[in-house]
């Protein structure tokens, strides 16, 4: 694999980065986005069951897998994440020249 082929991938607890192929800190970025978006939607699903109905903690963990298993909530989760980080590497490599 060339050098350019690789990249940094700055990982929390770590003194100094790591050096991984691009592919890998792409499926890594996805992987974190859509978690980042899973946890989101507990902490919103949460929040309106302490609004509206008396919502036990077994019963929204429950509740939130089921929604967030779904095929086609996972893959628009999945399709946000893919688009938004190829568009922030596009405009970034565009700003550069």
């Amino acid at each position: 694999m060339a050098t350019a082929d690789k990249t940094v991938l700055a990982v929390p607890g770590r003194k100094s980065p790591m050096v991984v192929p691009r592919l890998l800190k792409r499926v890594v970025q996805v992987a974190l986005s859509v978690g980042g978006t899973s946890l989101a939607m507990l902490v919103l699903m949460g929040g309106n069951g302490m609004l509206q109905t008396k919502l036990t903690s077994d019963k929204l963990v429950a509740l939130w897998y089921a929604f967030i298993m779904r095929s086609d909530i996972l893959a628009t989760m999945v399709l946000t994440a893919i688009v938004t980080i190829a568009v922030v590497y596009w405009m970034r490599d565009h700003e550069r020249g």
